[in-house]
């Protein structure tokens, strides 16, 4: 991917909307959705960026404490930066639903290790 697509460059509009919160609230158009990244994007760097991700979220599933998925978190966008994909920290604030836990969503760990720490 193309390291310098972020500078000066305005924010392509089918990756921003209105987001409606309760009573009929809304905060402006521009709040970023998926993907946290900004620019313009080729079909190749969005099919990189959305591989990246979902492995990332396999990797960081379960809470570190129970092995539970379910819990709910803040909706903070963190931005992957071409090249340093090993430095990527989702730092959102996670609520396990089961146990109470309170963790970030970098915190969290896969089924396999969740798995590991147990038996040993």
């Amino acid at each position: 991917m193309n390291k310098n697509r972020h500078s000066k460059k305005v924010i392509n509009p089918k990756f921003y909307s209105k987001i409606e919160l309760s009573k009929g609230q809304t905060l402006p158009a521009g709040i970023i959705h998926m993907p946290y990244i900004i620019g313009e994007h080729t079909e190749e760097s969005l099919k990189e960026y959305r591989k990246f991700m979902d492995k990332y979220h396999k990797e960081h599933e379960c809470c570190p404490k129970c092995g539970n998925t379910g819990h709910s978190s803040t909706l903070m966008g963190y931005v992957l930066v071409d090249g340093e994909e090993d430095q990527y920290k989702d730092l959102n604030r996670c609520v396990c639903t089961n146990c109470k836990d309170g963790h970030s969503t970098h915190d969290r760990i896969s089924k396999k290790k969740f798995r590991k720490n147990l038996a040993s």
